[in-house]
């Protein structure tokens, strides 16, 4: 591996073990406000509020680990297709088309983001500040972009890098 396989690596996993905790977090704030509610009558007024920016965090930081692992989303009717001279132009495409749909949505991300702290915008009953929690997408999909953009300029399976094996096809 290179030094910038080696960082990519890393900050996904990192990114991924950050993920594992928000979800850790939002299952026993989940928990606690099931028992407050049927113990004490009443849950802590902002758990759905945190719950869902800990859910959104979860789903947003787990995206370049899956990248890395090529467990993201794929369109597998192109292998059925019998014409093999057709596959690397279509995955190709496929490369392309994913490159360009995430430098627009980190470029949108962040966007949003700057303007969500110009506003000085806060979750409702917290007050807390939503610039941090926007900035999430940004970071995660522009580490993703990296992710694909390395593997497409080597033309490695990060896969193998790792040794993961799919599952699916053993």
């Amino acid at each position: 591996m290179t030094y910038l396989d080696t960082a990519l690596f890393w900050l996904a996993r990192i990114q991924l073990w950050l993920a594992a905790l928000a979800g850790v977090t939002l299952s026993l704030m989940v928990f606690a406000a099931s028992v407050m509610r049927y113990a004490l009558g009443s849950p802590w007024n902002a758990t759905e509020e945190v719950v869902g920016l800990l859910f959104y965090a979860a789903a947003v930081l787990s995206l370049p680990a899956a990248a890395w692992e090529g467990r993201h989303i794929r369109m597998d009717f192109v292998d059925a297709i019998g014409v093999k001279s057709l596959h690397a132009v279509l995955r190709v495409f496929a490369a392309l088309a994913l490159i360009v749909m995430l430098a627009v949505l980190v470029a949108m991300g962040i966007e949003n983001a700057e303007f969500s702290r110009e506003i000085s915008a806060k979750s409702e009953i917290t007050r807390l500040d939503l610039y941090p929690w926007m900035m999430l997408a940004p970071v995660c999909l522009a580490t993703m972009l990296a992710i694909v953009l390395l593997g497409a300029v080597s033309g490695n399976d990060r896969r193998q890098l790792i040794n993961v094996k799919d599952t699916e096809t053993t």
